[in-house]
C-alpha cells in the first residue's frame, strides 16, 4: 500500500497476514478470496484498527478478505474528506472474538464522513459490539446482501449534537442470525 500510487489496483495473494492496514489513498485491493486471504490480529492485545480506510479523495474497493479481529480492536474504520468518494467493501468476512470490550466492532464509518459507503455481500460474525456502526455518517450508505451473525447482529445508525443526516441511507436484503444473545440487552 505504501508503494502504491493513488488509483492503483493491488492483487493480494492467498495467505495469512498478521498486520494492520492503513489505506490512505484511492486504491483497489483484491484478495484471492475471503477463505484464503486473511488479515489476522486475533492474538493482538492492544487497541487500534485492523483496516483503517481514510482517504482525502477518490474511491476505494476492498474485496475478497477475511478479517480476524483482536479483543480491543475495531476491525474496520472508514472516513473520507470528499463527498464524491465511494468506499466499497464487498465479498469479505469480518469475525470478532465476542469478548466484552469497548472495541470489538465490525465496521465503523462516520464522524462527518461525506463519502458514500457501500457494504455488500459480506459476512460479519461474532463481534461483541455493533457489527456495523454509522455514527454521524453524513454521506449516503448502502448495506445490502450481507449476513450478520452473533450476539448483537446489528446495523446501527447514530447521530447527535443537532446533526441532521439528509443523504440516502439504504439497508436491504440482509440476513440477521442472532445467537447466544445477552438477555440483559
Amino acid at each position: 500500500i505504501d508503494a502504491a500510487t493513488a488509483g492503483d489496483e493491488i492483487d493480494v495473494a492467498a495467505g495469512i497476514y498478521i498486520e494492520m492496514l492503513v489505506i490512505n489513498k484511492a486504491l483497489t485491493l483484491h484478495g484471492a478470496d475471503s477463505a484464503t486471504t486473511i488479515i489476522d490480529e486475533s492474538a493482538y492485545s492492544g487497541t487500534g484498527t485492523l483496516v483503517d480506510i481514510d482517504i482525502p479523495n477518490g474511491n476505494v474497493l476492498f474485496e475478497g478478505f477475511k478479517i480476524l479481529n483482536g479483543q480491543d480492536l475495531q476491525a474496520m474504520t472508514i472516513a473520507s474528506a470528499n463527498s464524491s468518494s465511494i468506499i466499497t467493501i464487498t465479498n469479505s468476512e469480518i469475525i470478532g472474538l465476542n469478548i466484552p470490550s469497548n472495541y470489538d466492532f465490525g465496521m465503523i464509518a462516520g464522524y462527518g464522513n461525506p463519502a458514500k459507503v457501500v457494504f455488500t455481500q459480506n459476512g460479519v460474525n461474532n463481534t461483541y459490539n455493533n457489527e456495523i456502526l454509522f455514527e454521524k455518517q453524513v454521506g449516503a450508505t448502502e448495506v445490502s446482501y450481507n449476513t450478520f451473525k452473533g450476539a448483537f447482529p446489528t446495523v446501527y445508525y447514530m447521530t447527535f449534537d443537532g446533526l441532521d443526516i439528509t443523504s440516502h441511507q439504504q439497508v436491504n436484503n440482509n440476513k440477521f442470525e442472532m445467537r447466544n444473545a445477552d438477555p440483559t440487552w
